[in-house]
């Protein structure tokens, strides 16, 4: 007689693709059974003539993102599936490890800039390997209902990708598109459209405020002295270093970034990096006296397209005054950045949970 198993899966494995892992492991060595999310992980249950193999699988690979903790398995009553399905998730005490918010990923990247794709300049695209995860979850598990895009109902496009087990967008929580998601717009008003206009606003010497994942940041040219001078008066920060967001191009042009740098830059966490600057033209009231600079990279949709149409350097420090945190709401930030900007790019996603970009500095090995 066949055995049957429940396995449980501890560890980073919600929001990372990994119960769509799971199936096409199950299709591939023709298990039955079930896998769901719950509030403790990921929970397996599994018959097949190719089990050990099966179990191995999980043990040897696991999607980019994941990050496994434990696999237990122990035997469990006879599973009479008569295949593996994706089941919904179940709740009970609060016990998994929340996946961060990851930067867009190469394929989503190419489709905003796609003019053939559907998700064309749109600010919200995300799938599997990128997107908001922590920011927006309410509760665990991790399901759409569980989150801030609970609001958005797909559309039929959408709806599509989420249900095909093929698809990276599977199961991608905060999946949207123009049609269905997130609302982008500009205050006040954009004349043209709204990311051009707020390029328009830094290149003219403005201060821009930009609804993120995480939180409201201030934007200005990071040429620009008399532009940061304003910023810095506004936020009462007289001297201490701010943040540069640019293309790789842009971080090799004014810094001197070693292979390590580049490579955590490229980081789905999407860390700031600290790298030596080099001798070219930023503005030197970035950094005051620092030989280091906190570069990043667009970690965004809506942050790759405002970098590609600015096309430069820009200074990237938190939407508040010093000593209060970070905006995080619309309301708020119509209250506190109207006095520190000439504009905001506002979307309707609830930020659930405000987070702060981490700091990395690459240390060569000896």
């Amino acid at each position: 007689m066949t055995t049957s198993v429940a396995i449980r899966i501890r560890g980073r494995v919600q929001g990372v693709g990994y119960r769509p892992f799971v199936w096409r492991l199950a299709d591939r060595f023709k298990i039955l059974g079930s896998v769901c999310n719950d509030s403790r992980g990921v929970s397996i249950n599994a018959t097949g003539a190719l089990l050990s193999d099966f179990i191995e699988a999980l043990r040897t690979s696991a999607p980019p993102m994941a990050r496994v903790a434990s696999i237990e398995v122990c035997d469990c009553e006879p599973i009479t599936a008569e295949n593996f399905q994706i089941i919904p998730s179940r709740s009970s005490d609060l016990d998994i490890t929340v996946t961060p918010d990851l930067a867009t990923c190469a394929e989503c990247r190419a489709e905003i800039f796609n003019t053939q794709n559907f998700r064309y300049r749109y600010h919200a695209t995300n799938c599997t390997n990128c997107g908001p995860r922590f920011s927006i979850i309410n509760s665990a598990p991790y399901d759409r209902e569980n989150t801030s895009m609970s609001k958005f109902t797909m559309c039929d496009l959408c709806s599509h990708q989420y249900s095909d087990v093929f698809d990276r967008r599977f199961h991608a929580q905060p999946l949207a598109c123009e049609a269905c998601g997130p609302k982008l717009w500009l205050e006040p008003a954009a004349m043209v459209d709204p990311i051009l206009d707020a390029v328009n606003i830094i290149k003219r010497g403005g201060i821009l405020g930009v609804k993120g994942v995480g939180g409201y940041h201030l934007l200005v040219d990071a040429l620009d002295q008399a532009a940061i001078q304003r910023l810095r008066d506004f936020k009462k920060r007289p001297s201490k270093p701010m943040a540069l967001m640019g293309k790789e191009t842009d971080i090799r042009r004014y810094g001197l970034p070693s292979n390590g740098d580049l490579e955590l830059l490229n980081d789905p966490a999407a860390p700031i990096v600290l790298i030596p600057r080099s001798d070219r033209g930023l503005a030197p009231n970035i950094a005051p006296n620092q030989f280091y600079l906190g570069w990043m990279l667009p970690y965004t949709a809506l942050h790759h397209m405002l970098v590609e149409e600015f096309d430069g350097p820009l200074v990237v420090t938190s939407g508040n005054v010093s000593g209060f945190p970070q905006v995080i709401s619309t309301d708020e930030a119509r209250r506190v950045l109207v006095s520190l900007t000439d504009a905001v790019i506002h979307h309707d996603r609830e930020i659930v949970r405000r987070l702060d970009d981490s700091v990395e500095i690459n240390t060569p090995q000896g």
